[in-house]
């Protein structure tokens, strides 16, 4: 990482810093999320932090928004990278490794025999309830995003 063009206390460096150290640092928290995953920064932002900074002020960067992959098994390069905020990003996440349902939001509860429909908002769980199949699970959590008219998928019922 460099710091030539003097850019350490752009709002922005940290946000340089914190993208290529999950990438990159193998000792880093969320490492096994982003670098383990092989999740990697093209070697145009990698190399220069000016350059990163740049493209995100031409493209939508806002105080408060956090860079999001379109793709969650993408990279990090311009072609796979947006602006959004908190709650927007939340939505944009991959299904959980332990996801057996092959859906979001959808999961077996063992302990009662139910399928379960939930969703994320903020970071934070809403259950929405818990039924026989996992059709209706899917169906459960559909009609609360269309009544809720949030941005989360519509998921189709196989």
């Amino acid at each position: 990482m460099n710091n030539q063009h003097k850019l350490s206390y752009h709002k922005l460096y940290k946000v340089w810093v914190s993208m290529i150290k999950r990438c990159r640092n193998k000792k880093d928290q969320v490492y096994k999320y982003y670098g383990a995953r092989g999740i990697k920064v093209c070697k145009e932002w990698e190399r220069n932090a000016k350059v990163f900074i740049d493209w995100s002020l031409e493209n939508k960067y806002k105080e408060g928004f956090q860079i999001d992959r379109i793709d969650n098994n993408g990279n990090y390069e311009p072609s796979n990278c947006r602006y959004t905020t908190r709650s927007e990003n939340s939505i944009n996440t991959r299904k959980r490794i332990d996801n057996k349902s092959g859906y979001s939001g959808v999961h077996f509860d063992k302990n009662r025999n139910k399928w379960m429909s939930y969703i994320e908002i903020n970071r934070k769980r809403h259950n929405l309830g818990r039924v026989d199949s996992k059709r209706e699970a899917i169906e459960l959590r559909n009609k609360w995003i269309i009544d809720n008219k949030t941005s989360h998928k519509i998921q189709e019922v196989i």
